[in-house]
């Protein structure tokens, strides 16, 4: 990897996306709404992948971090509406499977176009997505084989489940591009923090230095007002004295 001087001195100072595991992803989603963006919408989303869940699997670590790998689906018929817009390259066509293609270590996001009824990955994708790696997927869309899934180690997050394969309506388009799961903008190696009760949170990768940052300034201050007002003090008196 080239880099300039600035670059490269920005480079070494980036933080460990898993100090963001002594916190939580409502924690991350307070620090990107009071950070601010100039796209006042993707401020007031915070990050968050609304109405992306859990699913059950072997998988038995309720946590997990790390850049984001992405793919686009498109429907197959061109007069159904797309909200992938069509000006992205499609990289896949020729390049084989998509879970073939994809990089150990990180989260696959997975972007489905809306009001779709059949699943995008099933059981053969998602344990081939163990093999290589990954520590989750994401899917702005449905899954299926869920028993399967009950069987396969791998983190799991959709919105919604089906019993139809890829191929009645979807096929893949394109990998590592800018995608949108619940509004939310998500570019290649942003940071998803998933937690399997609070749901799933993306970080913009330029923005990784400044939440952490954000966090630890604010330190204890939520224990010390939750602390504060189990004893029968105030909300008004517990923020004035630790806020």
């Amino acid at each position: 990897m080239d880099l300039s001087e600035s670059d490269a001195e920005q480079y070494l100072k980036q933080p460990d996306p898993k100090k963001l595991l002594e916190y939580s992803p409502c924690d991350v989603s307070d620090a990107l709404l009071a950070i601010g963006r100039p796209d006042k919408r993707q401020q007031k989303l915070a990050g968050f992948f609304c109405d992306v869940v859990h699913r059950k699997s072997a998988n038995e670590d309720k946590r997990c971090i790390g850049p984001a790998f992405t793919i686009q689906f498109q429907p197959k018929d061109d007069s159904e509406n797309s909200s992938l817009p069509r000006s992205h390259l499609a990289n896949l066509a020729m390049a084989g499977p998509w879970s073939d293609l994809v990089e150990p270590n990180s989260i696959v996001v997975v972007q489905q176009p809306e009001g779709q009824k059949n699943a995008v990955v099933g059981g053969i994708h998602m344990e081939r997505l163990r093999q290589r790696g990954v520590r989750a997927l994401v899917v702005d869309g449905r899954i299926r084989d869920m028993d399967e899934l009950a069987e396969i180690p791998l983190a799991v997050y959709s919105k919604g489940t089906s019993t139809v394969g890829a191929g009645a309506a979807s096929w893949p388009y394109a990998l590592q591009q800018e995608v949108t799961v619940s509004g939310v903008r998500v570019e290649p190696d942003d940071i998803i923090f998933a937690d399997a009760n609070e749901g799933v949170v993306s970080i913009p990768e330029p923005m990784l230095i400044d939440v952490v940052e954000w966090l630890e300034k604010r330190g204890d201050s939520e224990e010390q007002i939750k602390s504060a007002v189990r004893s029968g003090i105030s909300v008004g008196e517990a923020l004035d004295k630790y806020r």
